[in-house]
């Protein structure tokens, strides 16, 4: 048995009445009868003219330029995923379990360190940063 109220409604596109669920209806959905006329011209002013939001049109667009860290980061990646590289254990401790390449210069992407996460973490110094932020917040608490 279905438990989910329903509400009268007007198609947007085709004008033909239907039923859509409350809850949809509250969430801003439930406009159309279909999905067929959720995709007409009629219902989106930009669907089939070329709307995209790809590249300067896509609300994340940084002027085509990658950063260099990204940039490292995408080319050993992909070199991984090829087989071109393949992880080695942690220089620091030899786990393999969640190895990560650590780059010392961006502008060579595929020389690498291998270092598992928490030794890649320590390297970059992010747990120095996290025991900093805990021993403030110990600080805090205790002057309460």
């Amino acid at each position: 048995m279905n438990h989910r109220s329903k509400v009268p409604r007007i198609c947007l596109t085709c004008g033909r009445d239907f039923f859509a669920i409350k809850s949809e209806v509250n969430r801003g959905y439930g406009k159309y009868c279909s999905r067929k006329c959720a995709k007409t011209g009629k219902a989106n002013p930009f669907w089939g003219k070329g709307y995209t939001q790809e590249g300067k049109a896509h609300p994340n667009w940084q002027g085509g330029i990658t950063p260099p860290q990204k940039r490292a980061h995408n080319i050993l990646n992909r070199a991984v995923k090829k087989g071109e590289i393949v992880p080695q254990a942690c220089e620091e401790c030899g786990s393999t379990t969640n190895v990560d390449g650590h780059h010392d210069d961006y502008s060579k992407p595929l020389e690498v360190y291998w270092l598992c996460r928490s030794c890649h973490a320590k390297k970059d110094g992010r747990i120095e940063k996290l025991n900093e932020g805990r021993r403030l917040k110990n600080i805090a608490e205790a002057g309460r």
